[in-house]
């Protein structure tokens, strides 16, 4: 169902349309999660920093693990 990429990551297969899902491991918890943006609303996905005037500050870009919140910056 999974195929390995580089060790850290897995892409789910078998879905119609050709559609593929990108799951990674937390490098903190070891759990497997589809790769998500995130948004708003939600407390995992990717984040970054804002300054003052609320721009972003893409330097401090990292992904928020969906399980346990853990914080992965690379």
């Amino acid at each position: 169902m999974f195929d390995e990429v580089d060790g850290y990551s897995v892409v789910g297969a078998g879905l119609e349309g050709g559609q593929r899902r990108f799951y990674v491991s937390c490098r903190h918890c070891g759990e497997y999660q589809i790769f998500e943006w995130g948004g708003k609303d939600v407390t995992h996905g990717i984040k970054w920093d804002k300054d003052e005037q609320d721009n972003a500050l893409s330097e401090t870009a990292h992904y928020v693990c969906q399980h346990h919140g853990c914080v992965i910056e690379e």
